[in-house]
């Protein structure tokens, strides 16, 4: 009796140590495999943040006899058409303010220069003048180097502007087939949840995408409305 309650002692704690290295490995390996697939996990959580966004129109057209494939297709033109109009609406003025911004940097810089000079403290007159002068304005016609160097910028902006172009692609189309399938992989997961918490579980689904799609509903609203008023004041 006495020599087999160590053992049972031994045993169990044995099993426990097992469990727990098991248990830190498992979760060692799930960060590391998060980290590892980042942008994937990134996409579909901006993919679901879409879906959620746009069931409630989508279900509102639904409601109206259209097939649900239409419907997000539909959904996806009108946010195309507004993207485009917001686009050429504000996009020149933007540009505009960006290329007098760049044009006026040196300007900026010799201002803060010269007035870091000026100060009577020394730590910021030492800054100024460890900061280098701008070298003076030329209309000089412009090197190859510096050709060469606005063509690699350019492919660089280039293949930034794809990059953009296929994850956005796939965003939606995640969030498309995330819409058309939403009903069956609920289902799905559900197999997997006790009878008896089934109801609840979808209860709670339910009201998740509910308040995630009047938040975000509410954030483009806001959105929208800033960004006229700012069309309007400038």
């Amino acid at each position: 009796m006495t020599s087999s309650a160590p053992t049972d002692l031994r045993g169990r704690s044995a099993r426990e140590v097992v469990l727990s290295t098991l248990v830190i490995v498992a979760v060692v390996a799930g960060f590391y495999l998060l980290y590892r697939f980042r942008l994937v996990v990134f996409l579909l959580l901006i993919a679901f943040f879409l879906h959620v966004a746009i069931t409630p129109v989508v279900n509102w057209l639904v409601g109206r006899r259209l097939p649900r494939a239409a419907a997000v297709a539909l959904v996806y033109v009108a946010l195309l058409l507004a993207l485009v109009l917001f686009v050429l609406l504000v996009g020149p003025m933007l540009a505009n303010q960006a290329s007098d911004f760049a044009d006026r940097i040196p300007e900026y810089y010799r201002m803060l220069r010269d007035k870091l000079i000026a100060s009577p403290n020394y730590v910021l007159l030492r800054v100024a003048l460890i900061a280098p002068p701008l070298p003076p304005s030329s209309g000089a016609v412009q090197t190859d180097a510096e050709e060469l160097a606005q063509v690699a910028t350019f492919i660089a902006d280039a293949a930034i502007a794809l990059r953009v172009l296929l994850v956005s692609l796939t965003i939606f189309a995640l969030a498309y087939y995330w819409n058309l399938e939403n009903v069956r992989a609920e289902l799905l997961f559900l197999r997997f949840v006790p009878m008896e918490r089934r109801k609840r579980i979808r209860a709670v689904i339910d009201e998740v995408e509910a308040t995630v799609g009047a938040y975000l509903a509410g954030q483009l609203l806001l959105g929208l409305l800033v960004g006229a008023a700012t069309l309007v004041a400038y």
